[in-house]
């Protein structure tokens, strides 16, 4: 199996190769209808929620609700930070998300939120 570096650098020849021969409209055009557009549902893709915060926020707003976030950092080996953030909805523990900086630690926490609350 090949590594995803290897396809990745693949690709980026293919493009470069079609800019470099063609322009800059011709690889465009080649990226949008011929990489983009066969594999990616735009109007999908800009209806799908990534901010899950906003929409716990937009959530515990219908339903009465205080949304608050408790953050607590770790150092890891090499000088790295891990961070942990625990959602409560009416000081209620919710849900609770880890990552390497602050705000992914608290959408990953919201988006666990959203699915405990079947959201």
């Amino acid at each position: 199996a090949r590594s995803r570096s290897v396809n990745g650098n693949a690709l980026e020849a293919l493009v470069g190769a079609v800019y470099l021969d063609l322009g800059y409209k011709a690889a465009r055009k080649f990226v949008l209808k011929g990489l983009i557009k066969p594999f990616v549902d735009v109007n999908k893709l800009t209806t799908t929620t990534s901010n899950y915060k906003s929409k716990l926020i937009e959530w515990a707003q219908r339903h009465g609700k205080d949304v608050r976030y408790e953050l607590s950092g770790e150092p890891r080996p090499g000088g790295v930070m891990e961070f942990t953030a625990t959602v409560l909805l009416s000081n209620e523990v919710v849900a609770t998300g880890m990552g390497l900086n602050k705000k992914q630690a608290e959408q990953l926490a919201a988006e666990r939120a959203l699915a405990a609350l079947g959201v």
